[in-house]
């Protein structure tokens, strides 16, 4: 999962000096965010919710 997100975030992402770095976070919520410097959060329960990766594919390029 982590690697198809990271190509899906640098896919619609301008070009950074930085690595994204993703941590999936054991919570019952289902959100995501992200936050300076390339650091994107997604729960445990967003990805169980996504029915496919084109949805998880949405939820991170909104969150970044």
């Amino acid at each position: 999962m982590t690697s198809a997100a990271t190509a899906v975030v640098a896919a619609i992402t301008p070009a950074t000096p930085y690595d994204f770095i993703f941590t999936i976070l054991d919570n019952s919520d289902a959100y995501a965010f992200a936050m300076p410097g390339g650091y994107i959060y997604i729960t445990r329960q967003m990805v169980a919710l996504a029915n496919s990766e084109a949805e998880l594919a949405a939820v991170l390029a909104r969150a970044a």
